[in-house]
């Protein structure tokens, strides 16, 4: 390829005293976060295509363009079928095909772009000053030789112009970075003079990474004066608003071609700081996320605390890049380490700079963070904090990693998610309009269930009034949900919702209130579709159960009688259900018959060794009833005995847990 100055003909650094073309038009639709512009919601994308003026969507889609937002396509379509898209509106679609094509296949960004450019063709547009630019560093990015002649082409028309604006200027020096023409870029900088217009800063790094590459390659040993010669030697004034990315710069390169070298790049940044430069994003950012990843999470808040010095809240700096990787790398640290306490911190100070997160990392963030919480208390104000950023990132996939979250962590102080806080969250859902899906109820009356279960074999050996006094907690929570199923219109009710509702009554001891469950439950049968009719053979299941344990025989053959009539007793376990829950409440011959009929009868489920251990196990606090109950299986049920006796020649302690 030709060296660039014989292709750009006159644009070189005399013409760098031009003043800079107006930017972006400030922007509408201020309502709408960057986080919900990075992850637009459907109801979002909805309101847009029903109530957006023409004005608002063309501030929307710069606002987009420049956060690099998937509602590019969105916007563009709207505008499309209006009819309503402008020269300066494809300078946006460039942008975003720009972005694209950072991490896109090539292939299809020249398709893409080819297709853009035909519709201008057909619709009479033509670029502004900033649409060639962003064409120019488009085929740059594509770099075959077509497209960096059609970049030539364009720098070279520029050339004759004698009004340069910062789009031109940027994109040309992506293309002398491509072609890698230090001179000429040397030139550039060396004979700026505008004083309106900061010298391009990419042209500035990539001098800086060229020098340090030169130390890399010759040099045994980089020591940090060989990375602040680097810098030094492009730009010397350490109080300049350039200087801290192009240490950051540095540092970076350093760090991509000498993997093992953090600890030099440790000492680089002290001698940064010694020299007097600020700690911007950049420079914060590239030192924060591998000390963060490698658990050097004391070294990362120093500098991180060297970083908010340099960004007050409420004050406005020269930094404009987007620092909330730095915030999201602490707080996956913090969550590493079980740190809440800085964690909130952190949190806090994100809160007092307007910053968020987008809704995929919110959810992410906030499982992690209350999984590491010491209790659920504290989990919780990592949520609120997280909430307090910005609520209208939370999207249903948002609130349901939380609850997730806050159900699954359990610690020894805190075995169960409280439900005055678990409300909340929910309450929070509601705020935004969104109907609470059974699964989150669901969730939390599973957990109580099974934590009332494992208080019931610590029966013996924790205090009686203290297990009663959380058996108690827990049946409150369990009511104030039932309450609110019963009163909430947005929470969605159905059949595993309501059986974990009676599931969770009946561990607790509340029987009572496990049967009003289960008459709401034989009362909405004949609203239920018959595809969803399989959803009644757990709940019959756990009716049984409640029976046995609270010894109501009456209600156990009236429901098994009402299951019978509907034909929803057609599984093994719901017989194996009603089995145990005769056992339970004394009526071993019944049991005896049900087997019989089990085995006999044409469509039913045959009994199997589990089934018969059901008769085995009831006998065995009384001698003579084991005795005799072995008698009678091995009587009536021969063909199952072989497996019954193998349970009960091994060592209790060796069997399954139901045998012991």
């Amino acid at each position: 390829m030709r060296p660039a100055r014989t292709v750009l003909g006159t644009f070189t650094a005399q013409n760098a005293c031009a003043s800079t073309s107006k930017l972006a038009p400030r922007l509408l639709a201020r309502g709408i976060s960057t986080s919900l512009l990075r992850e637009p919601t459907p109801e979002l994308i909805t309101r847009l295509r029903t109530k957006a003026t023409s004005t608002q969507l063309k501030h929307l889609l710069a606002r987009s363009a420049e956060v690099q937002s998937t509602l590019v396509s969105v916007v563009v379509e709207i505008l499309r079928g209006r009819d309503e898209l402008e020269y300066r509106d494809y300078t946006y679609i460039l942008k975003d095909l720009r972005h694209e094509l950072s991490g896109g296949s090539v292939e299809e960004t020249q398709e893409r772009l080819q297709d853009v450019l035909r519709e201008m063709r057909e619709r009479g547009k033509h670029l502004d000053v900033e649409g060639e630019g962003e064409m120019v560093r488009i085929n740059v990015l594509l770099g075959v030789p077509d497209s960096m002649e059609a970049a030539a082409e364009t720098i070279r028309r520029w050339g004759e112009w004698r009004v340069y604006s910062v789009y031109q200027w940027n994109a040309y020096i992506e293309y002398l970075i491509k072609i890698e023409d230090e001179a000429t870029i040397l030139q550039v900088l060396e004979g700026w003079t505008n004083g309106e217009m900061d010298p391009p800063i990419r042209a500035k790094e990539y001098l800086v990474t060229r020098n340090l590459q030169r130390s890399i390659d010759s040099k045994s040993t980089i020591k940090p004066t060989d990375v602040a010669q680097a810098v030094e030697s492009i730009e010397k004034d350490a109080r300049s608003p350039l200087a801290a990315r192009l240490w950051g710069t540095a540092i970076r390169h350093l760090l991509s071609q000498l993997p093992g070298s953090l600890d030099t790049a440790m000492e680089v940044y002290t001698l940064a700081r010694d020299k007097g430069v600020e700690t911007d994003s950049t420079l914060a950012r590239e030192l924060i996320i591998p000390l963060t990843n490698l658990s050097r999470l004391e070294e990362a808040l120093a500098i991180y605390s060297d970083y908010l010095g340099f960004n007050p809240p409420d004050i406005v700096t020269s930094d404009k890049r987007d620092p909330t990787i730095i915030f999201t790398s602490l707080l996956y640290a913090c969550a590493k380490v079980n740190q809440s306490a800085t964690a909130l911190r952190i949190l806090t100070d994100m809160r007092s700079r307007k910053l968020s997160f987008p809704p995929s990392t919110l959810g992410a963030l906030a499982t992690t963070l209350t999984r590491s919480a010491p209790d659920h208390q504290t989990a919780f104000n990592l949520y609120a904090h997280l909430y307090a950023l910005d609520s209208h990132a939370f999207n249903r996939r948002t609130y349901e990693s939380i609850l997730s979250g806050f159900i699954i962590h359990s610690t020894p102080n805190s075995p169960v998610a409280p439900t005055n806080l678990y409300l909340e969250i929910i309450r929070d859902m509601k705020k935004a309009g969104l109907r609470i899906g059974s699964y989150s109820i669901t969730s939390l009356l599973t957990s109580y269930g099974l934590q009332a279960t494992k208080l019931s074999k610590r029966a013996r050996t924790e205090d009686q009034p203290a297990r009663q006094a959380k058996v108690n907690s827990l049946l409150r929570g369990i009511s104030e949900l039932h309450t609110m199923i019963k009163l909430d219109p947005l929470v969605e009710v159905d059949i595993p919702l309501l059986n974990a509702l009676m599931d969770a009554y009946n561990r607790v001891g509340a029987y009572a209130e496990a049967f009003e469950v289960w008459d709401e439950l034989v009362e909405r049968r004949s609203r239920q579709p018959i595809d969803q009719m399989d959803q009644y053979s757990p709940s019959l299941n756990i009716l049984l159960d409640t029976c046995g344990h609270s010894n109501s025989l009456f209600r156990a053959n009236k429901a098994w009688a009402w299951a019978t009539r509907w034909r929803l007793n057609t599984d093994k376990r719901n017989w194996d259900a009603y089995v145990e829950c005769l056992c339970r409440c004394g009526k071993i011959e019944d049991a005896y018959e049900v087997v019989k009929r089990m085995r006999d009868d044409d469509g039913t489920a045959d009994p199997t060794v589990e089934t018969i251990m059901l008769l085995v196990k009831f006998s065995w606090k009384n001698r003579r009833d084991f005795e005799e109950a072995k008698e009678n299986v091995k009587l009536e049920f021969p063909e199952l005995w072989d497996g019954v006796k193998e349970i009960l020649d091994t060592k209790r302690s060796d069997r399954p847990v139901e045998y012991r």
